[in-house]
């Protein structure tokens, strides 16, 4: 990890990039302390696999059918619970 002022960094930017893409940590310092870290982006995985794409399917959570039309609603079902007591 290398630091640099800001006037050196305006000055070699370009280079100061290509380090940073080959990993290496660029710090750019000024004035009380460090104003901005270049660093190499992370590789994204390619695209999914038919195998992963399967098992998402597999585990994918579907939401609740709707109610019946005129079938009591939760807090509805929940009141009468109550109200009947055990």
């Amino acid at each position: 990890m290398a630091t640099y002022s800001i006037e050196e960094a305006l000055e070699r930017l370009p280079a100061f990039l290509q380090r940073a893409a080959q990993g290496e940590e660029v710090i750019i310092a000024g004035g009380v302390g460090i104003k901005a870290s270049l660093n190499a982006l992370r590789r994204t995985p390619g695209p999914m696999s038919p195998e992963r794409l399967a098992w998402l399917d597999s585990v994918r959570v579907t939401p609740a059918p709707a109610p019946a039309p005129g079938a009591p609603s939760g807090p509805d079902l929940v009141r009468r619970m109550r109200d009947e007591g055990p």
